[in-house]
């Protein structure tokens, strides 16, 4: 348990120094993608609650509203589980059996 302990402490030193600044960057940049697609998502659907549209034109509207929405919700889930990717520290060397 210590072991990672002190893992996850030179993680997070390692991060404050600017490691992987590069990812995590772009992991902001998908964060808000996936909120401006989620957003976009509830904003097609209100209008295409709130304004009467002819039949195949509202069937577009809706569609595409859920499609905006499923597309921010993976996205999110893409960003997050990355997040958590780039905060665990590096694993635990398995013990070697035969020595140099």
């Amino acid at each position: 348990m210590w072991g990672w302990l002190e893992r996850r402490h030179q993680r997070q030193q390692e991060l404050a120094s600017g490691a992987d600044a590069d990812l995590f960057r772009d992991n902001r940049r998908r964060y808000r993608r996936s909120y401006a697609l989620t957003g976009c998502g509830i904003m097609l659907g209100l209008v295409g609650a709130k304004i009467k549209l002819p039949g195949a034109l509202h069937i577009i509207v809706v569609t595409l509203a859920i499609v905006l929405l499923l597309a921010g919700g993976f996205l999110y889930q893409w960003a997050d589980s990355e997040y958590d990717f780039l905060q665990e520290p590096d694993p635990e060397e398995p013990p070697t059996i035969f020595r140099k």
